[in-house]
């Protein structure tokens, strides 16, 4: 790769539009520049724009690019054995293959009772996948860090970190500010009900005992481990549903490998490194819209980007999404195609080329697991139901904290032919 000259900072003309970010990086990456300035907030910052600056910043010199830690460890002594290997904290054998085999079980009910339900909207109107998806993943991830299942409360929670991820976007800040006083009090509320939420699973997980107010600290903690684990994997999903629906040829290979190894059996851990093309449909889904599409740094020291100088005090972006659909890396970007992670294929791409879920030490700590999860989220809910895009209108993203289909999702899930498949508990 032909290195640029040297180029002397100077204050950068672009300045962020918070009102469609995803676009708006997307349109800084296709100026070609291997590092683009830009302007967010008032300040200073710089886009990333090729695979080795991004390792440059993500990992080998990441000691230089601030990022403040988020404080997992906090909850350690609380999670349960799946969520403690989830976030790295079980490191033998024995307990990982133990951890993800229960953590598979609470995922694989939890996706089969939402499968049931799904079918059962569907026979009225069309079912609105991303919410759906939403209040899945939540109940998931809460089983399966703290062991307590929020399902009396997930559709609240949802809500409430919808209603706040838009006002954020529209407003800039979601509270009284945004110079709407109705819309002001719905912010505040939805920030009442997800920290409810946040308490009511400290207390029902043990972390407080009974009748002793929950520290702010710990809602908080709460709060941002929830949103870092389930948005992002719920919206993956959502994404995942929205490919298949629409493309009748990969819906009909994917049925053709569940079949052949679930059956009419409930799916297990065991089954996922056999879920090949399933695998590499979410890999390709990660691809196009990555959970961690655009991660922020600040520099401490000055820096040098290939031949961009980077002052200290300024924040450099690190985007999978642009990175990940940038021509001269991938061929067809924009298309959907899961072959491109056959092994063969992928030998040869550079690092940094795809890092859907980060990079380095603050790489996302379940983002390994995230993937498994996903393939037998997907052979649950095809093991039971055939899924039909309710319109052919394509779907826009918008690049809020995940990177949202805009207006939304709808699909129609209907009963595999003949076909039943055993999930205890359920009738």
């Amino acid at each position: 790769m032909t290195r640029s000259t040297t180029t002397t900072y100077a204050p950068p003309p672009i300045v962020q539009d918070r009102r469609d970010l995803a676009a708006f990086y997307m349109n800084l990456s296709r100026t070609g520049g291997e590092v683009v300035p830009y302007r967010v907030g008032g300040r200073s910052a710089f886009l990333v724009n090729r695979p080795e600056h991004a390792r440059r910043v993500l990992v080998t010199n990441q000691a230089n690019y601030r990022n403040p830690a988020h404080p997992y460890a906090d909850l350690a002594a609380f999670y349960q054995p799946p969520g403690r290997f989830m976030l790295r904290l079980s490191r033998q054998p024995e307990g990982r293959d133990a951890a993800l085999a229960c953590g598979a079980d609470e995922l694989v009910t939890v996706a089969a009772e939402a499968a049931d339900e799904l079918i059962e909207q569907s026979a009225a109107a069309p079912a609105r996948v991303d919410l759906a998806a939403k209040r899945m993943m939540f109940r998931i991830i809460t089983r399966t860090l703290f062991g307590v299942d929020p399902r009396h409360l997930s559709e609240a929670f949802v809500h409430a970190v919808s209603l706040i991820e838009e006002c954020w976007a529209n407003h800039g800040f979601g509270d009284a500010r945004v110079g709407d006083a109705a819309l002001g009090r719905l912010y505040l509320q939805a920030i009442e009900t997800q920290d409810s939420v946040a308490a009511w699973i400290a207390h029902r997980a043990a972390m407080v005992p009974a009748g002793e107010s929950v520290p702010p600290e710990l809602v908080t903690t709460i709060v941002r481990t929830l949103l870092n684990s389930y948005n992002a994997t719920a919206t993956a999903l959502c994404w995942l549903i929205y490919q298949i629906s629409r493309d009748r040829r990969l819906l009909d290979r994917l049925h053709e490998e569940v079949d052949l190894i679930v059956g009419t059996r409930r799916p297990a851990h065991a089954d996922v490194p056999r879920l090949n093309y399933a695998r590499m449909v979410v890999m390709e889904m990660l691809r196009l819209y990555p959970p961690a599409w655009i991660i922020g740094r600040e520099t401490i020291g000055p820096d040098r980007l290939g031949g961009t100088s980077i002052p200290a005090g300024v924040i450099v972006s690190v985007s999978a999404y642009t990175m990940q659909r940038l021509a001269c890396l991938w061929d067809r970007p924009g298309d959907f195609i899961p072959e491109r992670f056959a092994s063969h294929r992928a030998a040869g791409r550079p690092p940094f080329a795809y890092f859907p879920f980060g990079g380095g030490t603050r790489r996302c700590p379940a983002g390994h697991h995230a993937i498994g999860q996903l393939q037998l989220v997907l052979a649950t809910l095809l093991s039971r139901c055939r899924i039909e895009a309710a319109s052919s209108e394509p779907v826009r993203l918008r690049g809020l904290v995940a990177l949202r289909p805009h207006p939304g999702v709808w699909a129609r899930f209907a009963p595999r032919d003949g076909r039943s498949v055993s999930i205890p508990g359920l009738a």
